[in-house]
């Protein structure tokens, strides 16, 4: 979007290294960050944006902001019992926090992966604050003059043309695929063509990776072809996980051990059976470890795992409403031939607008902006 400032790299030490004698050096980290911050706003702002220009503004570092942040985290991140005190010791500050947040929620797009950009969209509702929803305009906002409604935001999108696999003149050796250019993705925009945005490539291999078992090595090419990356890269991306999972398991381990060490009473006459049942009995999701971070329960009764974390599943916030993993999908939601959930790369007919894993159409699909399925074709 901004080709003037391609290739723009800061380096995080401008004010000198954050490590002294004493280890990590906060005041300097600030100092760094100050630095950067400055030299960003000076390169950046004023750069031509779609027919005008960028303006970039500082934020405010005042105490007072900087001793709401704890307050502020509470808020977010903190357990039940520190927010009801946050909420009966400071009942203002609370309530301000929890208008913000109620405002975010309304105007969050929830169709954009939060990996690539937090966006906020006018809701327009009766009940919102804030003053831009409070007068809705007769024609929708736009980027610019003549251009897509404010909705619109140019997620990375694989290009047909030039798609994983193929021959490719722009590619030495096996070509794995590009993304379209913002013009050719705007132009497709304006033209109503149809296309679906790329998934967070670290979405889809956390997502597609942990159900993988480890001597299936034909998924591989699916997942690398969903993503736009080499097998090798995918394989790598595999290894490096499988060492997280092994480096938590033997922590949680470790941690299990100490906390059986250190119990007393009831928990010490425990036979040592009974303690591995205990400790095997606190692993969930499927990667089969502890509790940690945010952790959702499948709304299924059956579901034979119960909790999943966040990161396994995909997930960044809680989802409003009844939540069902990938293993217990009610039947409204499974789709294609074989008639599963989706997963990986889909395309959608354009007759009938059904959906459909790209694995599972023969001989794969060649333009899939105009791909009709066989009941169609």
């Amino acid at each position: 979007m901004v080709p003037v400032m391609k290739g723009l790299v800061i380096l995080s030490t401008l004010c000198g290294s954050n490590m002294d004698s004493g280890g990590l050096n906060l005041e300097k980290i600030k100092e760094n960050m100050e630095a950067s911050t400055d030299v960003y706003i000076d390169r950046v702002n004023g750069c031509p944006c779609f027919g005008t220009s960028l303006c970039l503004l500082k934020g405010s570092t005042n105490d007072t902001l900087a001793k709401r942040r704890d307050n502020l985290l509470i808020f977010l991140k903190g357990k039940e019992t520190e927010k009801k005190n946050l909420r009966k010791s400071n009942p203002e500050q609370y309530e301000y926090f929890k208008m913000i947040w109620d405002i975010y929620q309304n105007h969050r797009n929830t169709e954009v992966p939060e990996q690539y950009v937090i966006m906020l969209t006018p809701c327009y509702k009766e009940s919102c604050p804030h003053t831009i929803c409070q007068h809705k305009p007769q024609e929708p906002y736009t980027w610019f003059l003549g251009g897509p409604e404010i909705t619109y935001c140019p997620l990375p999108i694989a290009d047909p043309n030039r798609a994983w696999g193929q021959q490719c003149v722009e590619c030495s050796g096996k070509c794995i695929g590009h993304y379209m250019d913002p013009t050719s993705q705007l132009k497709c925009v304006k033209e109503n063509a149809e296309f679906t945005s790329t998934e967070p490539p670290s979405v889809v291999l956390k997502r597609e990776l942990q159900k993988l078992p480890d001597s299936d090595t034909v998924s591989l090419s699916a997942i690398a072809e969903s993503t736009l990356l080499r097998e090798t890269d995918v394989q790598m991306v595999r290894t490096h996980m499988g060492e997280i999972q092994k480096r938590r398991k033997e922590g949680a381990k470790k941690a299990a051990q100490t906390r059986a060490k250190n119990r007393k009473g009831k928990l010490q006459t425990q036979t040592a059976e009974t303690q591995g049942a205990d400790i095997a009995a606190t692993v969930y999701c499927w990667c089969r470890e502890g509790e940690s971070g945010q952790m959702i329960s499948c709304d299924n009764n059956n579901c034979t795992i119960e909790w999943f974390h966040f990161d396994c599943v995909g997930l960044l916030v809680e989802p409003k409403g009844s939540w069902f993993c990938p293993d217990c999908q009610p039947a409204t939601n499974l789709v294609c031939f074989c008639n599963q959930p989706p997963y990986l790369k889909m395309c959608t007919c354009k007759a009938c607008h059904q959906q459909y894993h790209v694995a599972c159409i023969p001989g794969g699909v060649r333009n899939i902006r105009s791909w009709r399925c066989p009941n169609c074709h």
